[in-house]
């Protein structure tokens, strides 16, 4: 995305802060310096995105809602 397209946003997007550290199982995974976090967990990656990005998003409901003409959101 261009700057222009960002100022929409009202914030630039900033480079992630990337760091290759070695997991649990001795094997390499990017770490986010910035947010003192590994980016995904090698142990359950789909429990973490159930919990990460569809329930704290609401998106199976957001999800149906946009299935079903005339649904609040």
């Amino acid at each position: 995305m261009t700057d222009d397209r960002l100022a929409a946003f009202g914030e630039r997007l900033e480079p992630a802060e990337l760091d290759w550290r070695q997991d649990d199982a001795q094997q390499e995974a990017p770490f986010s310096t910035r947010y003192d976090d590994v980016y995904f967990s090698r142990d359950n990656g789909r429990e973490e995105t159930r919990f990460v990005f569809l329930d704290n998003n609401d998106l199976p409901r957001r999800f149906r809602a946009c299935a079903t003409p005339g649904a609040p959101s």
